[in-house]
């Protein structure tokens, strides 16, 4: 069975970025060397490193389209527990979606876990209404939880009570 193009690209990418924390990388020079046209590049770069994949893309004009790609980086337990105490200001669901798939990356959690906590942090679980005050949709109360609930169920993961 063939491979398709956007496959090739995505592996590629990933390989790259196996032995580096982040990757600059040229779209033109990426599509001249898988004979593509750069929008190519741009399509895998849109729908396969996304934040709730765990991924950040910085995308500059000029130069050539120079563009910057990193693995969100979720530190160790007892770090990621401070980090988790600046959650005040609320988590939205992609940047939720990217910390569950790096700690799932990491060996932090299972994919069973991160599962479960997607889908108990969605925005349609956690909303009471259908609309939103926020410019994706969520109102800030929706944040608020969201942030409270991922605090504890990774608390809780870890097996640290929330006095700790």
């Amino acid at each position: 069975m063939m491979r398709n193009l956007c496959d090739v690209i995505e592996e590629y990418i990933r390989d790259l970025l196996k032995d580096a924390e982040e990757l600059v990388i040229q779209r033109g020079e990426l599509a001249s060397a898988f004979r593509c046209v750069p929008s190519q590049i741009t399509y895998v770069l849109s729908t396969r490193f996304t934040l709730d994949k765990g991924y950040v893309v910085e995308s500059r004009r000029g130069g050539g389209g120079c563009i910057r790609i990193y693995r969100i980086k979720v530190p160790k337990p007892t770090t990621l527990l401070e980090w988790l105490d600046r959650l005040e200001t609320g988590l939205e669901e992609a940047l939720a979606f990217g910390i569950i798939a790096s700690l799932e990356e990491q060996g932090i959690i299972t994919a069973r876990e991160g599962a479960i906590m997607r889908g108990a942090l969605r925005k349609e679980v956690l909303s009471r209404n259908d609309g939103g005050s926020g410019s994706d949709g969520e109102d800030l109360d929706v944040r608020f939880t969201r942030a409270r609930v991922f605090c504890s169920m990774i608390r809780n993961l870890l097996g640290v009570s929330e006095g700790n």
